[in-house]
């Protein structure tokens, strides 16, 4: 039985835990490592951006800039955009010692704001100098622009870069080994933003994990700070029922300076909940339903018929020549006719580039009576991973997501949004049971976190969960982080099939 607790498997027979992280620990090191990155980033990010388009505008627009050398003098406002980041918590809480960072939405909003104020500064700077005249107006109005759609992007790539070295990483422990904790411990050892990295598990059951995690249960929540002592890690992710949660705590509190609570039958899946001290004693937590504001669910319909407008028109030669290579490559229509479930369970129409041949149905009934294995897989995912009914053109179209531009025709017609949950057939109904209704409230849309989150490569389980997290958690934040992520999943593919 005591064979089931297993120290993490990079660290080798024999060497003390301590010799082998360091002193220091490596949550500290990695930490600061991170922070150090992350300021280098958006230093790095905001001179370019500011210096290129100075260049740009000299060079390509031709307007004549009195002193190209004036803007090399900006320098220092690197240390007023890092100022305002780290007092919007864009380095994971503070510098000493960063913590968890917020999440991806609450940090492009933040983003927007440290930017934001520190161009602010510049032009109230300039003004107190009298300067403003030597600065060109569209030079620093369009760098402040590119830098907010910029920034948050480059720490993206950042971020997976860090990943894909193994630097930067924030080591913890999970309490707790429930299948909450092992789905989380996957999603964390491909999740790049928060940049953690799970060692194992603390729980009261030694059991054996599942291979592909790769990872042990290190012994009881007893032993959590004993377990903290020798792994140097400071960090814990609680993924208990709350019961247990209220035993644990303290103990484990005495030695981890960090702790997340995650509880283990996802009592609040609402990231825009504002914790509210009431009554003196009484801990709450504030609930803002997004859906029932007026005024961002205007902006939402307004701004995305207003970009699908200018993508369709902008890109009309494109879609002209996709269309004539979809006629002439094989037989058929150039458009393909879906009915999906729409508001309020309502069936619609969505139109897209035509991907398969036209006796579709008939090869796709052949080779499902033929292979019970192909006929078990889509049954299970509605989808094939080597479907024999798609054309060879019609699988670029899919794997670069072009197949889907017609769709903004869909939002036009105010069928379906820009952004939202996946647009889903009958069948699929009851794939979300009691979380049908939620999915009836809001149209489906051409991109979501279910496309810039794996797409075909997730579960069916996981596609529900996520689509249920947009709609609960909906704010025009998240749908600008969904928009930054789906240009980044397009150019790379991943997921597409």
């Amino acid at each position: 039985m005591a064979d089931c607790f297993q120290p993490p498997g990079s660290v080798e027979a024999g060497v003390p835990f301590r010799q082998c992280f360091g002193e220091g620990g490596p949550a500290m090191n990695q930490g600061r490592l991170r922070v150090f990155l992350l300021m280098l980033c958006d230093s790095v990010c905001f001179l370019s951006v500011l210096l290129g388009m100075a260049l740009f505008f000299r060079d390509v627009i031709r307007i004549d800039l009195e002193n190209f050398s004036l803007y090399t003098h900006l320098w220092p406002s690197i240390f007023v955009l890092i100022s305002f980041n780290t007092l919007l918590r864009l380095y994971h809480g503070n510098i000493l010692y960063p913590g968890a960072a917020i999440d991806p939405v609450e940090e492009l909003r933040n983003s927007f704001y440290g930017v934001s104020l520190t161009f602010a500064v510049i032009f109230f700077y300039l003004f107190l100098r009298r300067q403003a005249v030597e600065y060109s107006r569209w030079v620093l109005m369009s760098s402040w622009i590119l830098t907010v759609f910029f920034l948050p992007l480059c720490r993206i790539v950042l971020r997976k870069v860090m990943k894909l070295l193994d630097i930067g990483q924030i080591p913890v422990v999970i309490a707790g080994a429930s299948p909450t904790a092992l789905r989380l411990a996957r999603e964390l050892k491909k999740d790049s933003h928060f940049g953690f990295k799970v060692l194992g598990f603390l729980d009261d059951r030694p059991k054996t994990l599942p291979a592909d995690l790769n990872l042990s249960v290190l012994g009881p929540l007893k032993k959590g700070n004993e377990i903290s002592g020798k792994l140097n890690v400071k960090y814990v992710i609680c993924s208990l029922p709350l019961d247990i949660i209220r035993e644990v705590i303290n103990d484990l509190g005495r030695s981890f300076r960090h702790i997340t609570i995650i509880p283990d039958y996802h009592v609040l899946p609402i990231s825009w909940a504002y914790p509210v001290n009431l009554l003196n004693s009484y801990a709450s937590v504030e609930i803002c339903n997004q859906l029932l504001l007026k005024l961002p669910r205007f902006w939402k319909i307004f701004s995305e018929a207003v970009i699908s407008f200018f993508v369709i028109v902008f890109s009309s030669p494109v879609l002209l020549v996709l269309g004539i290579l979809v006629k002439l490559t094989s037989r058929g229509p150039v458009f393909y006719y879906a009915k999906r479930m729409g508001v309020g369970g309502k069936q619609f129409r969505v139109v897209k580039f035509r991907t398969m041949y036209v006796n579709a149905d008939k090869r796709l009934h052949d080779l499902l009576e033929s292979n019970p294995a192909l006929k078990k897989e889509w049954e299970e995912k509605f989808k094939l991973e080597n479907d024999p009914r798609v054309t060879p053109f019609g699988r670029f179209l899919r794997k670069s997501s072009l197949d889907e531009l017609p769709q903004l025709i869909n939002v036009l017609r105010g069928e379906m949004s820009l952004i939202g949950p996946r647009p889903i057939v009958p069948k699929e109904m009851h794939y979300y049971a009691e979380n049908l209704d939620l999915l009836r409230r809001v149209k489906p849309g051409v991109t979501g976190l279910w496309q810039v989150s794996g797409r075909s490569n997730l579960d069916y389980e996981t596609r529900v969960r996520l689509d249920v997290n947009y709609i609960v958690n909906w704010s025009i934040w998240l749908d600008y982080y969904i928009l930054l992520r789906t240009v980044i999943e397009v150019l790379t593919g991943r997921g597409a099939k």
